[in-house]
């Protein structure tokens, strides 16, 4: 079995133009990674100073240089399914946050059911209002 990491650089060798589309994916990757991690350590400096909608630069940094590092670390030890098992062990708390969030959304759905719309009685009464 060949190896699914050069699957798209072989389908660019058959097409004309190769050199150029290679070039373009691997700058397409690159802007994907940096502005993901650039998130990533916002979100992660936001959560590490209780909400604070505009962390320091100091703390999107070390948040930066832990996650640069921890990457490094991954590519570097070459063993696949050492990332595997820390992608999925980071997808973890995510999965039970969404799973709550879903809870959330069918109890406040459910809740608004019960109470029921009331979409005609506020344009009656603005519309009377301005009769007066």
């Amino acid at each position: 079995r060949e190896d699914v990491t050069v699957a798209l650089f072989a389908l660019f060798d058959r097409l004309p133009g190769a050199s150029i589309l290679s070039g373009l994916s691997l700058v397409l990757v690159f802007i994907f990674l940096v502005t993901s991690v650039d998130s990533a350590t916002f979100v992660l400096g936001m959560l590490t100073s209780r909400g604070d909608p505009s962390p320091t630069t100091a703390r999107k940094v070390a948040w930066g240089a832990s996650v640069g590092v921890l990457g490094a670390a991954l590519v570097l030890s070459g063993n696949l399914d050492a990332v595997r098992a820390v992608a999925i062990l980071g997808a973890i708390p995510f999965a039970l946050i969404l799973l709550l969030h879903a809870v959330a959304l069918v109890r406040t759905l459910a809740a608004d059911a019960r109470v029921g719309p009331d979409l005609d009685a506020a344009p009656e009464a603005a519309s009377e209002e301005e009769e007066e």
